[in-house]
Parts: structure tokens; sequence; C-alpha cells
């Protein structure tokens, strides 16, 4: 697999980005705004990962994919340990995008640490 570049960061990042809007947005969409523990943590997980992400368009650093990956991997353990998996549409929402999020940064982290070209002799 070759080195991650930044045309493929800025793709990667960008999805992300646009996963972190969408779950911001679901509680409105798909009807579980009146669900506190669900729509606060959409909203707060989903604008950490916009705002995250928007970030790394500007600045390629590592960290920004640590945080992706840990908000990912929250926001799916979030319906046992918020208290919201009566409410199925919410929490397949979180475990789903937030899974994604997570796979998202796991790759980027990956192909971030991928084996350099070799260089000519």
């Amino acid at each position: 697999m070759r080195a991650l570049t930044e045309r493929d960061d800025n793709i990667l990042n960008g999805a992300t980005a646009i996963l972190g809007l969408t779950l911001l947005l679901c509680p409105w969409l798909l009807g579980f705004a009146t669900t506190r523990s669900a729509s606060w943590t959409a909203g707060t997980g989903g604008l950490v990962i916009a705002v995250i992400s928007a970030a790394a368009l500007s600045q390629r650093a590592e960290w920004h994919e640590w945080v992706d990956l840990a908000v990912g991997l929250c926001l799916v353990a979030s319906p046992w340990l918020f208290g919201f998996t009566d409410v199925t549409t919410a929490a397949v929402t979180h475990v789903v995008l937030g899974g994604l999020v997570a796979a998202l940064a796991a790759v980027e982290m990956w192909r971030f640490h991928g084996t350099p070209p070799a260089k000519p002799a």
C-alpha cells in the first residue's frame, strides 16, 4: 500500500467532516431530537468531528486522526453508556456513523504510516 498523499488525506478528512455534520443534523432529520442524551451526544460528537476534520484539511498532523478515532469509538459505545439503546434509530445512527468515523481515522493513520517510496540510489 502506498503512503498517504495530501490529496488522499483531504478526501478522507472531507468525508469525515461530512459524517460529523450528518451526525449533527441526525436528531432532527431522523426524529430523535426529543431523546435528550441521544441528541446531545449526536450534536457534541458531530460538532467535534466536523471541526477537527475541517481543521485537518488545513494542517496535516496525526493527532487529528487520533481525536476522530476516539470520538468515533465513543459514539459507538454511547447508546450503552448513556442509556438510549431503546431508541433504535438513535442507537443505530450512533453505532454506524461512529463506526464509519473510527474506520476512516484508522485507515488514515495506517496510510499515514505507510512505507514511503524507495529513494533512488
